[in-house]
């Protein structure tokens, strides 16, 4: 049976809703959730072994360790905006199901390449568009950096490994800068500050390793990849907080009007479920 709700004869939440869209609201979001639950499942079923090496990649070493904290993050910087989701009405999103394709073909050439960093970057960017496509436009407006943020849990391996704490560094900064910051001009300064302090860093501790004879590459005997990565973060959060342009309690404040999406029908879900399970069924065609 098909579920087929229009809410574009529902009236906007600041006048007030009648009683038949407080009649028809329970059941789109039930539909909904459950959707967005069945996706979640097949999602994590078709690409487990991509999922699960991402996650190793995170416990290989200290300066991935920030991967198991990104998506925690995401979900509090969520619930602080969840202001902005006054006015939100769900529904589907026909034109992110594009995104889902093309990301399913950077994942599909990716994993018969052994690209691995584009494989973990594809496969965020088909769960971002597939979040979209389930529940709205107006969803992914309002949480449009949450979202965003998710591909901060790409483990960037070639870099990471010369360089302590960069990661992480530019995760803080644009947590921080988004936040905290308004113009677009002091978020790229203090995105470029936070890019280069971990090249700083290991040019000090390399310093201090030749002047105390030892050779240069051994400058993580002098201190370890914690401690660096934890310097960092303080001189990050000291200069962000010295320029700051407002107040955490500004930013629960904040209102954001999304437009009303389309009906929603089942053909939406077939059509997610279809196109995000397709790139893992050829994979397992061609490799099996």
């Amino acid at each position: 049976m098909s579920i087929e709700l229009n809410h574009d004869e529902a009236p906007d939440p600041p006048t007030g809703r009648s009683d038949a869209s407080r009649a028809t609201m329970p059941p789109v979001l039930i539909a909904i959730g459950l959707s967005f639950v069945l996706f979640l499942a097949l999602f994590a079923f078709a690409y487990a072994d991509t999922l699960t090496r991402m996650i190793a990649v995170w416990g290989s070493a200290p300066m991935f360790l920030h991967g198991f904290f990104i998506l925690p993050t995401s979900l509090v910087i969520g619930f602080c905006l969840r202001s902005r989701l006054q006015a939100f009405r769900p529904g589907p999103y026909i034109p992110a199901l594009l995104g889902i394709c093309l990301f399913g073909v950077l994942w599909f050439i990716a994993r018969l390449t052994g690209f691995q960093i584009l494989e973990y970057f594809a496969l965020i960017g088909m769960l971002i568009s597939g979040i979209i496509a389930l529940i709205g436009p107006g969803f992914g407006r309002a949480m449009i950096f949450p979202l965003g943020f998710l591909f901060a849990m790409v483990p960037i391996v070639p870099i990471e490994t010369s360089l302590p704490g960069l990661s992480v560094a530019i995760s803080f900064a644009i947590v921080f800068a988004w936040l905290f910051l308004k113009s677009w001009r002091q978020r790229a300064i203090y995105l470029a500050f936070a890019g280069l302090l971990p090249f700083m860093a290991k040019f000090t501790l390399s310093l201090v390793a030749i002047i105390k004879g030892l050779p240069p590459e051994d400058f993580s005997t002098l201190a370890p990849g914690w401690a660096v990565t934890a310097l960092i973060i303080v001189m990050l959060l000291a200069i962000g907080h010295h320029f700051s342009e407002r107040h955490f309690s500004d930013i629960l404040k904040e209102d954001f009007n999304p437009r009303p999406p389309s009906h929603w029908t089942n053909r939406h879900l077939a059509a997610t479920l279809i196109l995000l399970a397709l790139p893992a069924l050829l994979v397992a065609m061609v490799e099996g």
